[in-house]
């Protein structure tokens, strides 16, 4: 008796197969959307996967700024206007090489190709430097080794790309003497000056007896600064065994140079190479004259180096002409051509310096944005310094640009805010539905319990 009643007592409902809880199908759904939109690491350990190789490099050409000696030719006020305007230039070139990083251009260096205006600074007796031989101009009054060291630093400091190079020019010297070594000393100071900042820019020096590699591309440097006549570096670069300073003789006289430039693009497992310079080996278009003078020899010996298929750009700066159509391009300065082949290699850099071009329209001063590809093709395109730019890169526009800078950090912080906003609410959400669908669980089993109950 006792069995068959057991037997006969209903059996607790069991669910059915076919039908799903439909509780359980909203939290799963809340949690799949919360699972979502947490932000997760893109790797198992947590680190950002190692980006894909590059397939070029992008570079930044300044060249000629002449902060330190515009006006030599002018009188006092008219050589101070001169400076000013020049340090507006190069003060635009850097906020425009910082809008192209903030417009998504990747840009891998920076590459100053000479004539900051060094023959007229005052490197003083105390200086780490000693005290070297000052040219005092007609027009610029001499700037003190401190005043200059913290213009340009003030300057380089804001740039959002943290590797630049640097190459002197024949006006960072004293008379375009190769014994000189004012350059050397000014680069020496300046990279220890920028390497202490709160954010350490890397500064280098490209030379030819040693290469920089960037993404397989060798940077080499050519010292041209006392190219223009064989007087300025014959005697000494003669003897360099009997020098004071022969190391830094062999990275400034023209045979040691080309001799090792040879070496090092001439070889069967050379990568490939761009060169950078100041003077270009073309015609001066101011004089109508070989930029450079060297002897007949030594100029088979560049251009046999220049002319590998290794090398596969040249860049320089030093014109001053006012024609746009020798900038930024190989055929526009084919009518300066001495070699043919090093023509064809040649970019020439415009100058940011007005000097030479006072009262032309339009002007020739900007920088030149390069590029190489991964089939080694090099393109360039010149940035144009307009009196438009110019005047955005006064301090008013300086403000515009913290203003812009403000509202997308203002626009950030409220999509983070309202991100959190949507993350709380599905979470109470979440927790609401957890609670509701226990309780109706918990009744629904009480209610199974008294239709099984003796």
């Amino acid at each position: 008796m006792h069995i068959a009643d057991a037997m006969n007592r209903p059996r607790p409902s069991q669910p059915d197969p076919g039908k799903r809880d439909p509780c359980a199908t909203v939290i799963l759904l809340l949690t799949l959307i919360m699972v979502l939109l947490v932000p997760r690491p893109s790797s198992a350990d947590g680190e950002n996967e190692p980006s894909p190789p590059r397939h070029k490099i992008t570079f930044v050409q300044l060249t000629d700024a002449h902060i330190f000696d515009e006006g030599w030719k002018q009188s006092t006020a008219e050589a101070l206007q001169e400076a000013a305007d020049d340090r507006t230039a190069l003060h635009w070139a850097v906020q425009e090489i910082n809008h192209l990083v903030s417009s998504g251009t990747v840009v891998d260096f920076v590459v100053y190709t000479g004539d900051l205006g060094l023959q007229n600074v005052d490197f003083p007796r105390d200086s780490n430097c000693k005290a070297l031989p000052l040219q005092l101009e007609p027009g610029l009054p001499p700037f003190t080794l401190q005043s200059a060291m913290n213009e340009v630093t003030a300057e380089l400091e804001q740039l959002l790309v943290r590797r630049i190079y640097f190459l002197p020019g024949n006006n960072d010297l004293k008379g375009e003497d190769v014994t000189y070594r004012r350059y050397d000393c000014f680069l020496t100071l300046l990279k220890n000056r920028l390497r202490s900042l709160a954010q350490p820019l890397d500064l280098a020096a490209l030379q030819a007896d040693s290469s920089v590699d960037v993404d397989g591309i060798n940077l080499v440097g050519l010292n041209t600064a006392s190219f223009k006549a064989m007087s300025n570096y014959e005697r000494a670069c003669s003897d360099l065994m009997s020098a004071k300073s022969p190391a830094l003789l062999r990275q400034a006289c023209p045979q040691a140079q080309i001799e090792s430039l040879r070496k090092r693009v001439k070889g069967g497992a050379a990568a490939p190479t761009l060169l950078f310079t100041h003077v270009p080996d073309l015609k001066d278009p101011y004089r109508r004259t070989p930029a450079w003078d060297i002897k007949a020899p030594l100029r088979k010996t560049w251009e046999d180096a220049a002319c590998s298929p290794n090398v596969i750009g040249i860049f320089a700066g030093h014109f001053h002409d006012s024609d746009r159509a020798l900038y930024g391009n190989v055929q526009g300065t084919g009518n300066l051509a001495l070699s043919k082949c090093v023509a064809e290699k040649t970019w020439v850099a415009p100058p940011l310096a007005l000097k030479n071009q006072i009262g032309k329209t339009p002007q020739a001063r900007g920088l030149l944005l390069a590029t190489v590809s991964g089939t080694n093709e090099v393109r360039a395109e010149v940035r144009w310094l307009t009196p438009a730019a110019t005047s955005q890169s006064q301090p008013g526009a300086s403000s515009a640009t913290k203003k812009w800078f403000g509202i997308g950090l203002g626009l950030l912080l409220a999509i983070v805010l309202a991100f959190l906003l949507i993350l709380t609410v599905l979470v109470w959400i979440f927790g609401a539905i957890q609670s509701r669908c226990a309780r109706a669980m918990a009744l629904k089993k009480r209610k199974g319990l008294k239709h099984i109950a003796p």
